[in-house]
């Protein structure tokens, strides 16, 4: 419901146990949600649950001290709500950021479904810009494989996109292996690729330790600095378990 998008765009929901004769007061979504946020079709999984893909604005960088509804209509979010007892209540799942350009604005389209295994996937199709960011941390001779494919159809002109993937090796056994596939059938295009592969670096190692980390203290704010670029884009809760659980694993693999 709105007077106009750009300004006080909210969102409710309303339940119906009665095969949709009768429905529920409307309710407003959840959080930071019940304002600038767009809903795309819903699916139902396996196991019940309902899965509503969003697109939410949160403004641009600066502007993060005015109300939501006071700043610019950029930077728009995408993520999932999630209800577990048909529709009554609902909890926010994701906050992908698809460009650092916070003065960024674009309509997205995310679409979500279930695989077989019941894994869920989700695709964002959006306003001239796309892109793919990749990041893989090896070690005990592990190996992390990139295969992936960015395609531009033609007549979709003024596409920005992107494809980077990067790496960091913890031992001289692990490898990363890149196979892109960039399929562009319009002139009109702006397409970037880059591959990074990298070790932790034995100066780095021992600077943090002469500051008084240990070698497993240091490596792992090594390893957590290079993940950051993707951990930042986490709602707070979900980096910080992350971050655990990398901690967790470097103790592991050198304690």
């Amino acid at each position: 419901h709105s007077k106009h998008w750009a300004n006080d765009w909210r969102s409710w929901y309303l339940t119906s146990d009665d095969s949709f004769k009768t429905w529920s007061k409307p309710s407003e979504l959840p959080g930071r949600l019940k304002e600038r946020t767009f809903i795309r079709p819903s699916i139902t999984t396996r196991d019940g649950r309902i899965l509503m893909p969003f697109q939410h604005y949160i403004g641009p960088d600066s502007e993060k001290d005015k109300a939501p509804l006071n700043r610019a209509f950029t930077n728009p979010r995408n993520g999932v709500l999630m209800s577990s007892d048909g529709g009554k209540t609902w909890s926010e799942h994701g906050n992908i950021r698809l460009t650092p350009n916070d003065k960024y604005f674009g309509w997205a389209e995310p679409t979500i479904h279930e695989r077989a295994d019941g894994t869920i996937v989700m695709f964002i199709r959006a306003d001239k810009l796309g892109g793919v960011l990749y990041q893989a941390v090896s070690k005990d001779g592990g190996r992390a494989t990139y295969r992936g494919q960015l395609k531009v159809a033609p007549g979709a002109t003024g596409v920005t996109a992107s494809v980077r993937c990067d790496a960091l090796m913890l031992d001289d056994q692990s490898r990363s292996d890149t196979y892109p596939y960039i399929d562009i059938a319009e002139d009109d295009t702006t397409m970037t690729h880059e591959a990074t592969v990298g070790k932790v670096s034995a100066e780095q190692v021992f600077y943090l330790m002469s500051r008084g980390l240990t070698e497993n203290e240091a490596t792992n704010l090594i390893v957590q600095g290079f993940l950051e670029v993707f951990t930042k884009e986490l709602p707070m809760e979900y980096a910080i378990e992350f971050n655990r659980l990398v901690k967790l694993e470097m103790e592991g693999s050198l304690g």
